[in-house]
């Protein structure tokens, strides 16, 4: 005799609605969650790169102006030039470099700041005895009457960095004051002065060392603002008062919130600057 078999009904075979709708909202939440981790390490990623990328540039710049400073030609005969504006400063000085003009033997090197960026002038002139045309040596005083004397030709110039908006330029004297000029005024806003005028002890009131202060916001943050704030960018880095450091002047402007930028302009900018001694 065969036995019967007989199936005995398990469970339920399928999920309900809710237990499906429940289902989804768990998963979407979920979803959720590792898209806004995913975007939050993204960006912050995104940062630290764009970061990198302006320390890189500005300090690249910041040693290609300390090797220009190191060969700078300490003559009494070849004073610099020092232009004092209200927002972005220049410098103009001898050096024994290479220049982007035909000619050999020393070069005139200046820095300025543009709407490309920190731009470099190198323009080479050949070294002759005095009274050449080629390069006339002269005293702090011909020069400031002299207003072809330590001029570069703009096709001399060349972009350095992009990322730079803002450059001031102050001298630590051998006393320790610092001035935001020195040397003798050919003109509201420029100064010719000399490296080797006195010996630089730690008395004297001689240039001891070029501070050299740069403020660069990176690409992403230049997109993100306005045309008419980045234009005005630079304005809101002050001239520092006389004494005075810039960087110090520039930090405490931003910590004391009297700078006022939107956010993603906040946190593109960054601030660098150096001291570069002057060798007798």
């Amino acid at each position: 005799m065969k036995k019967k078999i007989t199936f005995q009904k398990g469970g339920r075979g399928a999920f309900s609605l809710v237990e499906v709708l429940v289902a989804m909202a768990v998963f979407l939440f979920m979803a959720v969650m590792v898209a806004s981790i995913t975007d939050g390490v993204s960006r912050i990623v995104g940062q630290s790169q764009r970061r990198m990328s302006v320390d890189g540039g500005a300090r690249q710049s910041l040693s290609r102006i300390s090797a220009d400073f190191s060969r700078a030609i300490i003559r009494s005969d070849l004073p610099f030039r020092i232009e004092k504006k209200s927002g972005n400063d220049g410098l103009k000085f001898f050096a024994a470099a290479e220049g982007y003009s035909a000619g050999r033997g020393i070069t005139m090197l200046g820095y300025q700041v543009a709407s490309e960026g920190l731009q470099r002038g190198a323009e080479a002139k050949t070294w002759t005895s005095n009274g050449s045309s080629a390069l006339s040596f002269t005293s702090v005083t011909n020069a400031t009457v002299s207003s072809s004397y330590l001029s570069i030709d703009s096709a001399n110039y060349e972009i350095l960095e992009s990322d730079i908006f803002r450059m001031e330029f102050a001298f630590l004297m051998g006393n320790g004051t610092i001035k935001g000029a020195v040397g003798t005024n050919s003109g509201s806003t420029t100064y010719i002065a000399n490296f080797a005028s006195t010996a630089r002890t730690a008395s004297s009131n001689a240039i001891r060392a070029v501070i050299v202060t740069v403020a660069a916001v990176d690409s992403r943050a230049r997109l993100l603002m306005s045309p008419s704030e980045y234009s005005q960018l630079a304005d809101k880095f002050i001239d520092p008062l006389p004494g005075s450091d810039p960087l110090t002047t520039w930090q405490e402007n931003f910590t004391n919130s009297a700078v006022v930028l939107s956010q993603p302009a906040r946190e593109g900018i960054r601030i660098y600057q150096r001291y570069i001694y002057i060798d007798n």
